[in-house]
């Protein structure tokens, strides 16, 4: 998939909205090895940033829900902060790794990019550690490990 001049051209007004020429810098460096998809993400993360109260369309990219993920064989949790309702990353030893959209952790969000995928690195997580991917109880039961999520948070999320 290829990056339309219309698309590049959106990216790059939203580019220059940032307050800082730091990350205007670090955005403009990420855009020379991104692809199409990347890109998109890239428009849609910056205008949630930029601009909370657009509406975000039913395209805008799939971001996984807030739990632990076997990724590459590294654990990370991903959390949904209560005040900007931004998916961040911590790393397995705790260490905040910023926004799951942002361009350093792109190669976390691919692997996380759709539904089927992100369910598949839950239940890596379970089948790794025997706990819940959503809230860390340890799973007794091999449907629950199958899974990936104990019975009482998918009662809760509704799975």
């Amino acid at each position: 998939m290829t990056t339309t001049t219309s698309q590049m051209t959106e990216l790059l007004k939203l580019i220059d909205e940032l307050p800082s020429v730091d990350e205007r810098i670090e955005r403009l460096e990420y855009l020379l090895t991104a692809d199409a998809d990347a890109v998109n993400v890239m428009i849609w993360a910056l205008k949630t940033q930029l601009h909370p109260s657009t509406d975000v369309t039913p395209s805008a990219p799939y971001i996984p829900p807030a739990g632990t993920y076997l990724v590459g064989g590294a654990h990370f949790t991903l959390k949904v902060s209560k005040s900007s309702k931004v998916t961040y990353v911590v790393s397995h030893n705790g260490f905040y790794q910023g926004a799951l959209t942002h361009p350093k952790n792109a190669s976390l969000y691919t692997e996380l990019d759709t539904a089927a995928k992100a369910h598949a690195a839950v239940v890596a997580y379970a089948k790794v550690t025997g706990k819940c991917g959503v809230c860390h109880t340890k799973l007794t039961d091999p449907k629950s490990i199958a899974a990936g999520i104990g019975p009482v948070c998918a009662k809760k999320y509704g799975m």
